[in-house]
Protein backbone atom coordinates (compact mmCIF):
# COMPACT_ATOMS: atom_id res chain seq x y z
CA UNK A 1 0.00 0.00 0.00
CA UNK A 2 2.92 2.38 0.58
CA UNK A 3 3.30 3.00 -3.18
CA UNK A 4 -0.46 3.32 -3.74
CA UNK A 5 -1.48 5.70 -0.94
CA UNK A 6 -0.19 9.27 -0.65
CA UNK A 7 -0.99 11.93 1.99
CA UNK A 8 -2.63 15.07 0.69
CA UNK A 9 0.27 17.20 1.96
CA UNK A 10 2.84 15.41 -0.24
CA UNK A 11 3.97 16.72 -3.62
CA UNK A 12 3.09 15.88 -7.21
CA UNK A 13 6.70 14.81 -7.64
CA UNK A 14 6.31 12.19 -4.89
CA UNK A 15 3.02 11.07 -6.44
CA UNK A 16 4.72 10.62 -9.80
CA UNK A 17 7.40 8.42 -8.22
CA UNK A 18 4.79 6.27 -6.47
CA UNK A 19 2.78 5.84 -9.66
CA UNK A 20 5.94 4.73 -11.43
CA UNK A 21 6.50 2.10 -8.74
CA UNK A 22 2.92 0.80 -8.37
CA UNK A 23 2.25 0.46 -12.14
CA UNK A 24 -1.44 1.27 -11.51
CA UNK A 25 -1.46 4.66 -13.23
CA UNK A 26 -2.82 6.39 -10.11
CA UNK A 27 -2.41 7.14 -6.40
CA UNK A 28 -5.09 7.16 -3.72
CA UNK A 29 -4.92 10.42 -1.76
CA UNK A 30 -5.63 10.32 1.99
CA UNK A 31 -5.88 12.79 4.82
CA UNK A 32 -5.02 12.18 8.47
CA UNK A 33 -5.77 8.72 9.91
CA UNK A 34 -5.53 7.28 6.39
CA UNK A 35 -9.04 8.48 5.48
CA UNK A 36 -9.95 8.71 1.81
CA UNK A 37 -9.55 12.21 0.36
CA UNK A 38 -9.31 11.79 -3.43
CA UNK A 39 -7.48 10.16 -6.31
CA UNK A 40 -4.71 11.35 -8.62
CA UNK A 41 -3.80 9.71 -11.95
CA UNK A 42 -0.72 10.05 -14.11
CA UNK A 43 -2.97 11.72 -16.69
CA UNK A 44 -3.99 14.32 -14.10
CA UNK A 45 -0.32 15.07 -13.41
CA UNK A 46 0.48 15.45 -17.13
CA UNK A 47 -2.38 17.91 -17.58
CA UNK A 48 -1.29 19.87 -14.52
CA UNK A 49 2.33 20.15 -15.70
CA UNK A 50 1.10 21.44 -19.08
CA UNK A 51 -0.57 24.23 -17.11
CA UNK A 52 2.83 24.98 -15.54
CA UNK A 53 1.75 23.68 -12.12
CA UNK A 54 4.89 23.00 -10.09
CA UNK A 55 5.75 19.38 -9.28
CA UNK A 56 6.35 20.60 -5.73
CA UNK A 57 2.67 21.50 -5.32
CA UNK A 58 0.72 19.43 -2.79
CA UNK A 59 -1.58 16.75 -4.17
CA UNK A 60 -4.39 17.69 -1.80
CA UNK A 61 -5.09 20.88 -3.71
CA UNK A 62 -5.00 19.21 -7.13
CA UNK A 63 -6.41 15.70 -6.84
CA UNK A 64 -9.84 14.57 -7.99
CA UNK A 65 -12.19 14.66 -5.00
CA UNK A 66 -15.00 12.88 -6.86
CA UNK A 67 -13.64 9.41 -6.37
CA UNK A 68 -15.58 6.16 -6.73
CA UNK A 69 -15.08 3.98 -3.66
CA UNK A 70 -16.71 0.93 -2.10
CA UNK A 71 -16.97 -0.70 1.31
CA UNK A 72 -14.27 -3.24 2.17
CA UNK A 73 -17.17 -5.70 2.61
CA UNK A 74 -18.33 -5.35 -1.01
CA UNK A 75 -18.53 -8.66 -2.84
CA UNK A 76 -16.51 -9.39 -5.96
CA UNK A 77 -19.50 -8.97 -8.27
CA UNK A 78 -20.10 -5.44 -6.99
CA UNK A 79 -16.42 -4.58 -7.42
CA UNK A 80 -16.36 -5.98 -10.95
CA UNK A 81 -19.48 -4.02 -11.88
CA UNK A 82 -17.85 -0.72 -10.91
CA UNK A 83 -14.51 -1.22 -12.69
CA UNK A 84 -14.43 0.06 -16.27
CA UNK A 85 -12.27 1.97 -18.78
CA UNK A 86 -12.58 5.17 -16.78
CA UNK A 87 -12.43 3.70 -13.27
CA UNK A 88 -9.37 1.42 -13.11
CA UNK A 89 -8.76 1.54 -9.36
CA UNK A 90 -11.38 1.53 -6.59
CA UNK A 91 -10.46 2.37 -2.97
CA UNK A 92 -12.00 -0.07 -0.45
CA UNK A 93 -12.81 1.63 2.87
CA UNK A 94 -14.15 0.74 6.31
CA UNK A 95 -17.11 2.37 8.07
CA UNK A 96 -14.97 5.39 9.03
CA UNK A 97 -13.83 5.96 5.42
CA UNK A 98 -10.35 4.68 6.22
CA UNK A 99 -8.49 3.03 3.32
CA UNK A 100 -8.14 -0.71 3.93
CA UNK A 101 -7.45 -2.01 0.44
CA UNK A 102 -8.00 -1.23 -3.23
CA UNK A 103 -9.34 -3.14 -6.22
CA UNK A 104 -8.23 -3.26 -9.84
CA UNK A 105 -9.34 -5.37 -12.80
CA UNK A 106 -6.37 -7.67 -12.15
CA UNK A 107 -6.91 -8.10 -8.41
CA UNK A 108 -9.96 -7.38 -6.27
CA UNK A 109 -8.30 -7.95 -2.89
CA UNK A 110 -4.88 -7.57 -1.36
CA UNK A 111 -4.99 -11.28 -0.51
CA UNK A 112 -7.87 -12.97 -2.39
CA UNK A 113 -9.28 -16.31 -1.32
CA UNK A 114 -8.13 -17.86 -4.59
CA UNK A 115 -6.63 -16.78 -7.89
CA UNK A 116 -5.47 -18.68 -10.97
CA UNK A 117 -1.84 -19.13 -11.97
CA UNK A 118 -1.89 -18.32 -15.70
CA UNK A 119 1.49 -17.64 -17.24
CA UNK A 120 3.18 -18.42 -20.55
CA UNK A 121 1.92 -21.35 -22.60
CA UNK A 122 -1.77 -20.62 -21.96
CA UNK A 123 -1.51 -17.41 -24.02
CA UNK A 124 0.21 -19.08 -26.97
CA UNK A 125 -2.22 -22.00 -27.02
CA UNK A 126 -5.23 -19.66 -27.05
CA UNK A 127 -3.57 -17.52 -29.74
CA UNK A 128 -3.19 -20.63 -31.90
CA UNK A 129 -6.94 -21.29 -31.55
CA UNK A 130 -7.72 -17.73 -32.62
CA UNK A 131 -5.19 -17.75 -35.46
CA UNK A 132 -6.63 -20.99 -36.89
CA UNK A 133 -10.32 -20.19 -36.12
CA UNK A 134 -10.72 -23.44 -34.12
CA UNK A 135 -12.56 -21.97 -31.13
CA UNK A 136 -15.58 -24.22 -30.48
CA UNK A 137 -15.65 -27.85 -29.35
CA UNK A 138 -13.85 -28.96 -32.49
CA UNK A 139 -10.07 -28.60 -32.53
CA UNK A 140 -6.88 -30.38 -31.56
CA UNK A 141 -6.64 -29.12 -27.97
CA UNK A 142 -9.85 -30.86 -26.84
CA UNK A 143 -8.51 -34.30 -27.72
CA UNK A 144 -5.02 -33.38 -26.50
CA UNK A 145 -6.40 -32.32 -23.10
CA UNK A 146 -8.38 -35.55 -22.80
CA UNK A 147 -5.32 -37.62 -23.73
CA UNK A 148 -3.19 -35.81 -21.13
CA UNK A 149 -5.86 -36.61 -18.54
CA UNK A 150 -5.96 -40.25 -19.66
CA UNK A 151 -2.28 -40.50 -18.75
CA UNK A 152 -2.76 -38.54 -15.54
CA UNK A 153 -5.62 -40.61 -14.05
CA UNK A 154 -5.17 -43.83 -16.08
CA UNK A 155 -8.86 -43.88 -17.01
CA UNK A 156 -10.84 -42.93 -20.13
CA UNK A 157 -11.34 -39.16 -19.89
CA UNK A 158 -14.08 -37.00 -21.39
CA UNK A 159 -13.96 -33.18 -21.28
CA UNK A 160 -17.14 -31.28 -20.39
CA UNK A 161 -18.36 -27.71 -20.05
CA UNK A 162 -18.20 -27.66 -16.23
CA UNK A 163 -17.72 -29.87 -13.20
CA UNK A 164 -21.46 -29.69 -12.55
CA UNK A 165 -22.35 -30.81 -16.07
CA UNK A 166 -19.77 -33.57 -15.57
CA UNK A 167 -21.62 -34.84 -12.49
CA UNK A 168 -24.95 -34.73 -14.31
CA UNK A 169 -23.58 -36.49 -17.39
CA UNK A 170 -21.93 -39.12 -15.18
CA UNK A 171 -25.23 -39.98 -13.52
CA UNK A 172 -27.13 -40.04 -16.81
CA UNK A 173 -24.51 -42.31 -18.37
CA UNK A 174 -25.24 -44.94 -15.67
CA UNK A 175 -28.76 -45.31 -17.10
CA UNK A 176 -30.36 -45.59 -13.64
CA UNK A 177 -34.13 -45.91 -13.34
CA UNK A 178 -36.09 -42.79 -12.43
CA UNK A 179 -36.26 -42.20 -8.65
CA UNK A 180 -33.18 -44.29 -7.84
CA UNK A 181 -31.33 -43.09 -4.74
CA UNK A 182 -27.82 -41.68 -4.70
CA UNK A 183 -26.11 -41.26 -1.33
CA UNK A 184 -23.95 -38.13 -0.84
CA UNK A 185 -22.54 -35.95 1.99
CA UNK A 186 -24.77 -33.21 3.37
CA UNK A 187 -21.93 -30.67 3.64
CA UNK A 188 -20.72 -29.68 0.19
CA UNK A 189 -21.39 -27.24 -2.61
CA UNK A 190 -24.85 -27.77 -4.14
CA UNK A 191 -23.61 -29.13 -7.50
CA UNK A 192 -23.79 -32.87 -6.64
CA UNK A 193 -27.32 -32.57 -5.21
CA UNK A 194 -28.49 -30.52 -8.20
CA UNK A 195 -26.94 -33.00 -10.63
CA UNK A 196 -28.73 -35.90 -8.90
CA UNK A 197 -32.09 -34.11 -8.93
CA UNK A 198 -31.71 -32.92 -12.53
CA UNK A 199 -31.01 -36.54 -13.51
CA UNK A 200 -34.43 -37.56 -12.07
CA UNK A 201 -32.76 -39.30 -9.14
CA UNK A 202 -33.09 -38.77 -5.39
CA UNK A 203 -30.28 -37.45 -3.17
CA UNK A 204 -29.89 -39.16 0.20
CA UNK A 205 -27.83 -37.06 2.60
CA UNK A 206 -25.28 -38.35 5.13
CA UNK A 207 -23.60 -36.36 7.91
CA UNK A 208 -19.85 -35.68 7.92
CA UNK A 209 -17.14 -36.72 10.33
CA UNK A 210 -15.61 -34.06 12.57
CA UNK A 211 -11.97 -34.87 11.80
CA UNK A 212 -11.67 -34.10 8.10
CA UNK A 213 -15.19 -32.85 7.20
CA UNK A 214 -15.81 -35.58 4.60
CA UNK A 215 -18.69 -38.09 4.57
CA UNK A 216 -18.99 -40.17 7.75
CA UNK A 217 -18.40 -43.72 6.50
CA UNK A 218 -19.94 -45.16 9.69
CA UNK A 219 -23.34 -43.74 8.70
CA UNK A 220 -23.47 -44.69 5.03
CA UNK A 221 -24.90 -48.21 5.33
CA UNK A 222 -27.73 -46.94 7.53
CA UNK A 223 -29.01 -44.97 4.53
CA UNK A 224 -28.83 -47.81 1.96
CA UNK A 225 -32.18 -49.18 0.72
CA UNK A 226 -33.22 -51.39 -2.20
CA UNK A 227 -33.52 -48.15 -4.23
CA UNK A 228 -29.90 -47.11 -3.60
CA UNK A 229 -27.87 -47.42 -6.80
CA UNK A 230 -24.85 -45.16 -6.31
CA UNK A 231 -22.65 -43.43 -3.76
CA UNK A 232 -21.31 -39.99 -4.67
CA UNK A 233 -18.49 -38.81 -2.39
CA UNK A 234 -16.88 -35.37 -2.23
CA UNK A 235 -13.23 -34.75 -1.33
CA UNK A 236 -14.04 -31.54 0.52
CA UNK A 237 -11.52 -28.68 0.24
CA UNK A 238 -8.97 -31.15 -1.17
CA UNK A 239 -8.93 -33.73 1.64
CA UNK A 240 -9.60 -37.31 0.43
CA UNK A 241 -12.45 -39.39 1.80
CA UNK A 242 -11.80 -42.82 3.29
CA UNK A 243 -11.90 -44.50 -0.12
CA UNK A 244 -10.84 -47.94 1.11
CA UNK A 245 -13.86 -48.24 3.39
CA UNK A 246 -16.16 -46.57 0.85
CA UNK A 247 -15.07 -48.98 -1.88
CA UNK A 248 -15.84 -51.96 0.42
CA UNK A 249 -19.34 -50.61 1.08
CA UNK A 250 -20.00 -50.17 -2.65
CA UNK A 251 -18.75 -53.66 -3.46
CA UNK A 252 -20.85 -55.18 -0.68
CA UNK A 253 -24.07 -53.49 -1.84
CA UNK A 254 -23.33 -53.49 -5.59
CA UNK A 255 -23.31 -49.66 -5.86
CA UNK A 256 -21.68 -47.42 -8.43
CA UNK A 257 -19.02 -45.19 -6.85
CA UNK A 258 -18.63 -41.61 -8.11
CA UNK A 259 -15.91 -39.25 -6.86
CA UNK A 260 -16.48 -35.50 -6.93
CA UNK A 261 -12.86 -34.38 -7.30
CA UNK A 262 -13.69 -30.73 -8.08
CA UNK A 263 -11.62 -29.51 -5.12
CA UNK A 264 -9.04 -32.28 -4.95
CA UNK A 265 -7.01 -32.57 -8.14
CA UNK A 266 -3.50 -33.58 -7.06
CA UNK A 267 -4.60 -35.23 -3.81
CA UNK A 268 -3.54 -38.83 -3.17
CA UNK A 269 -4.14 -41.85 -0.92
CA UNK A 270 -1.15 -44.20 -0.52
CA UNK A 271 0.37 -42.59 -3.59
CA UNK A 272 -2.72 -43.24 -5.73
CA UNK A 273 -4.33 -40.18 -7.30
CA UNK A 274 -7.78 -39.08 -6.24
CA UNK A 275 -10.01 -39.79 -9.23
CA UNK A 276 -8.46 -43.17 -9.96
CA UNK A 277 -10.24 -45.02 -7.14
CA UNK A 278 -13.85 -45.16 -8.37
CA UNK A 279 -16.13 -46.11 -11.25
CA UNK A 280 -16.45 -42.49 -12.33
CA UNK A 281 -14.61 -39.38 -11.16
CA UNK A 282 -15.38 -35.76 -12.00
CA UNK A 283 -13.03 -32.76 -11.95
CA UNK A 284 -13.77 -29.04 -12.18
CA UNK A 285 -11.68 -26.32 -13.81
CA UNK A 286 -13.68 -23.29 -12.66
CA UNK A 287 -11.66 -20.08 -12.27
CA UNK A 288 -11.01 -20.55 -8.54
CA UNK A 289 -9.89 -24.18 -8.76
CA UNK A 290 -6.28 -25.46 -8.45
CA UNK A 291 -5.96 -25.51 -12.24
CA UNK A 292 -8.48 -23.74 -14.45
CA UNK A 293 -9.94 -23.34 -17.91
CA UNK A 294 -12.30 -20.56 -16.75
CA UNK A 295 -15.24 -22.96 -16.83
CA UNK A 296 -14.90 -26.63 -17.66
CA UNK A 297 -14.53 -30.12 -16.29
CA UNK A 298 -13.34 -33.66 -16.95
CA UNK A 299 -14.99 -37.04 -16.34
CA UNK A 300 -12.87 -40.19 -15.95
CA UNK A 301 -14.44 -43.61 -16.51
CA UNK A 302 -13.43 -47.11 -15.44
CA UNK A 303 -15.91 -48.75 -17.85
CA UNK A 304 -15.46 -48.26 -21.61
CA UNK A 305 -19.17 -48.99 -22.16
CA UNK A 306 -20.28 -46.20 -19.81
CA UNK A 307 -17.62 -43.87 -21.28
CA UNK A 308 -18.93 -44.46 -24.82
CA UNK A 309 -22.54 -43.83 -23.73
CA UNK A 310 -21.43 -40.60 -22.05
CA UNK A 311 -19.64 -39.52 -25.25
CA UNK A 312 -22.92 -39.71 -27.15
CA UNK A 313 -24.97 -38.05 -24.39
CA UNK A 314 -22.44 -35.20 -24.25
CA UNK A 315 -23.06 -34.45 -27.94
CA UNK A 316 -26.88 -34.10 -27.90
CA UNK A 317 -27.31 -37.90 -27.88
CA UNK A 318 -26.35 -37.97 -31.57
CA UNK A 319 -25.27 -41.25 -33.18
CA UNK A 320 -21.58 -41.62 -34.04
CA UNK A 321 -22.49 -43.59 -37.16
CA UNK A 322 -25.34 -41.47 -38.52
CA UNK A 323 -25.04 -37.68 -38.32
CA UNK A 324 -28.09 -35.83 -36.93
CA UNK A 325 -29.62 -39.16 -35.85
CA UNK A 326 -30.38 -39.27 -32.13
CA UNK A 327 -29.65 -42.46 -30.19
CA UNK A 328 -30.45 -40.83 -26.81
CA UNK A 329 -32.06 -37.73 -25.34
CA UNK A 330 -28.77 -35.93 -24.76
CA UNK A 331 -27.49 -32.42 -24.25
CA UNK A 332 -24.54 -30.21 -25.13
CA UNK A 333 -22.00 -30.71 -22.35
CA UNK A 334 -18.92 -30.03 -24.51
CA UNK A 335 -15.75 -28.11 -23.68
CA UNK A 336 -14.44 -25.57 -26.22
CA UNK A 337 -11.07 -25.75 -27.93
CA UNK A 338 -10.18 -22.40 -26.32
CA UNK A 339 -10.77 -23.78 -22.84
CA UNK A 340 -8.95 -27.02 -23.60
CA UNK A 341 -5.98 -25.00 -24.89
CA UNK A 342 -5.68 -23.38 -21.46
CA UNK A 343 -6.22 -26.75 -19.76
CA UNK A 344 -3.30 -28.36 -21.61
CA UNK A 345 -0.96 -25.67 -20.29
CA UNK A 346 -2.46 -25.72 -16.79
CA UNK A 347 -2.14 -29.48 -16.32
CA UNK A 348 1.62 -29.19 -16.90
CA UNK A 349 1.79 -26.80 -13.93
CA UNK A 350 -0.27 -28.93 -11.53
CA UNK A 351 2.64 -30.47 -9.62
CA UNK A 352 4.37 -27.16 -8.89
CA UNK A 353 1.06 -25.54 -7.88
CA UNK A 354 0.18 -28.38 -5.47
CA UNK A 355 3.71 -28.45 -4.06
CA UNK A 356 3.47 -24.77 -3.16
CA UNK A 357 -0.04 -25.13 -1.71
CA UNK A 358 1.24 -27.90 0.57
CA UNK A 359 4.08 -25.62 1.70
CA UNK A 360 1.53 -22.90 2.52
CA UNK A 361 -0.56 -25.40 4.50
CA UNK A 362 2.40 -26.62 6.53
CA UNK A 363 3.19 -23.00 7.40
CA UNK A 364 -0.41 -22.44 8.53
CA UNK A 365 -0.21 -25.64 10.62
CA UNK A 366 2.93 -24.39 12.37
CA UNK A 367 1.30 -21.12 13.40
CA UNK A 368 -2.09 -22.53 14.39
CA UNK A 369 -0.74 -25.31 16.62
CA UNK A 370 -0.14 -22.70 19.33
CA UNK A 371 -3.82 -21.73 19.62
CA UNK A 372 -6.29 -24.22 21.12
CA UNK A 373 -9.23 -22.25 19.65
CA UNK A 374 -8.21 -23.13 16.10
CA UNK A 375 -8.71 -26.65 14.78
CA UNK A 376 -7.24 -27.70 11.45
CA UNK A 377 -7.04 -31.05 9.67
CA UNK A 378 -4.09 -33.15 10.74
CA UNK A 379 -3.15 -34.92 7.53
CA UNK A 380 -2.56 -38.67 7.90
CA UNK A 381 0.76 -40.12 6.74
CA UNK A 382 -0.80 -41.98 3.79
CA UNK A 383 -2.62 -38.84 2.55
CA UNK A 384 -1.52 -36.08 0.20
CA UNK A 385 -3.90 -33.13 0.51
CA UNK A 386 -3.72 -30.74 -2.47
CA UNK A 387 -5.30 -27.93 -0.40
CA UNK A 388 -7.69 -26.24 -2.81
CA UNK A 389 -8.31 -24.02 0.22
CA UNK A 390 -7.10 -24.28 3.80
CA UNK A 391 -10.08 -24.99 6.13
CA UNK A 392 -10.08 -24.22 9.85
CA UNK A 393 -12.66 -24.61 12.56
CA UNK A 394 -12.95 -21.86 15.21
CA UNK A 395 -13.71 -23.53 18.54
CA UNK A 396 -14.70 -20.33 20.36
CA UNK A 397 -17.23 -19.22 17.73
CA UNK A 398 -20.79 -19.90 18.92
CA UNK A 399 -22.80 -19.54 15.70
CA UNK A 400 -22.73 -18.50 12.05
CA UNK A 401 -23.38 -14.84 12.89
CA UNK A 402 -20.20 -14.69 14.97
CA UNK A 403 -18.36 -16.50 12.15
CA UNK A 404 -19.58 -13.94 9.62
CA UNK A 405 -18.41 -11.08 11.85
CA UNK A 406 -15.02 -12.78 12.07
CA UNK A 407 -14.81 -12.86 8.26
CA UNK A 408 -15.74 -9.17 8.06
CA UNK A 409 -12.93 -8.30 10.49
CA UNK A 410 -10.56 -10.40 8.39
CA UNK A 411 -11.63 -8.57 5.24
CA UNK A 412 -11.02 -5.25 6.98
CA UNK A 413 -7.41 -6.38 7.31
CA UNK A 414 -7.24 -6.87 3.52
CA UNK A 415 -7.60 -10.68 3.67
CA UNK A 416 -10.45 -12.51 1.96
CA UNK A 417 -11.70 -15.61 3.78
CA UNK A 418 -14.69 -17.79 3.02
CA UNK A 419 -17.28 -19.48 5.21
CA UNK A 420 -17.77 -23.24 4.93
CA UNK A 421 -20.55 -24.50 2.69
CA UNK A 422 -23.98 -24.63 4.32
CA UNK A 423 -25.43 -28.08 5.04
CA UNK A 424 -27.85 -28.77 2.19
CA UNK A 425 -30.37 -29.99 4.76
CA UNK A 426 -31.05 -26.48 6.10
CA UNK A 427 -31.97 -25.04 2.68
CA UNK A 428 -35.71 -24.98 1.93
CA UNK A 429 -35.13 -26.11 -1.66
CA UNK A 430 -33.83 -29.50 -0.43
CA UNK A 431 -36.20 -29.97 2.52
CA UNK A 432 -38.36 -32.56 0.78
CA UNK A 433 -35.32 -34.84 0.55
CA UNK A 434 -34.55 -34.50 4.27
CA UNK A 435 -37.85 -34.99 6.12
CA UNK A 436 -37.08 -35.01 9.87
CA UNK A 437 -33.42 -36.00 9.68
CA UNK A 438 -30.73 -34.27 11.73
CA UNK A 439 -27.13 -33.64 10.69
CA UNK A 440 -25.57 -32.27 13.89
CA UNK A 441 -21.89 -32.49 12.93
CA UNK A 442 -22.34 -30.70 9.61
CA UNK A 443 -24.48 -27.97 11.18
CA UNK A 444 -22.03 -27.44 14.04
CA UNK A 445 -18.90 -27.32 11.89
CA UNK A 446 -20.42 -25.29 9.05
CA UNK A 447 -21.38 -22.50 11.45
CA UNK A 448 -17.80 -22.26 12.74
CA UNK A 449 -15.69 -23.09 9.71
CA UNK A 450 -13.75 -20.73 7.48
CA UNK A 451 -11.37 -21.26 4.55
CA UNK A 452 -8.12 -19.40 4.03
CA UNK A 453 -6.15 -18.61 0.84
CA UNK A 454 -3.58 -21.04 -0.56
CA UNK A 455 -3.01 -19.58 -4.06
CA UNK A 456 0.28 -20.27 -5.84
CA UNK A 457 0.96 -16.52 -6.04
CA UNK A 458 1.15 -16.18 -2.24
CA UNK A 459 4.52 -16.18 -0.53
CA UNK A 460 5.53 -17.19 3.01
CA UNK A 461 5.26 -13.59 4.20
CA UNK A 462 1.63 -13.52 3.03
CA UNK A 463 0.89 -16.76 4.90
CA UNK A 464 2.60 -15.37 7.99
CA UNK A 465 0.48 -12.21 7.78
CA UNK A 466 -2.75 -14.18 7.34
CA UNK A 467 -1.87 -16.51 10.22
CA UNK A 468 -0.92 -13.66 12.56
CA UNK A 469 -4.19 -11.89 11.76
CA UNK A 470 -6.22 -15.04 12.42
CA UNK A 471 -4.42 -15.62 15.73
CA UNK A 472 -5.05 -12.03 16.76
CA UNK A 473 -8.77 -12.22 15.91
CA UNK A 474 -9.22 -15.69 17.44
CA UNK A 475 -7.60 -14.85 20.77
Amino acid sequence: MKNVVIHKSESLKTALKKIGLNALGACIVVEDNNKLFGILSDGDIRRLTLKNISLNSSVGNLCNRKVKYLSINSNNFEIQKNLNKKIKIIPLVDSTNKIIDYATAAKYRKIPISEPYLFGEEFYNVKECLDTNWISSQGKFVKKFENLFNKFIKKKSLSVSSGTSGLELSLKSLNLSRGSEVIMPVLTFAAPANAIINSNLKPIFVDINKNDFTIDTNLIEKKITNKTKALLVVHLYGYPCDMKKIRKICNKHNLFLIEDCAEAIGSKINGKKIGSLSDISVFSFFGNKTITTGEGGMICFKSRKIYERAQILRDHGMSKKRRYWQDYIGNNYRLTNLQAAIGCAQLKKLNIIVKKKILHAKTYDKYFRINKNIKFIDVKKNITNSYWLYPIYLMNIKNSKQRDLFLIKLLEKGIEGRNFFYPLSIMPVYKKFVKNQKFPVAEHISARGICLPTSYSLNLEDIKRISSTILELAS
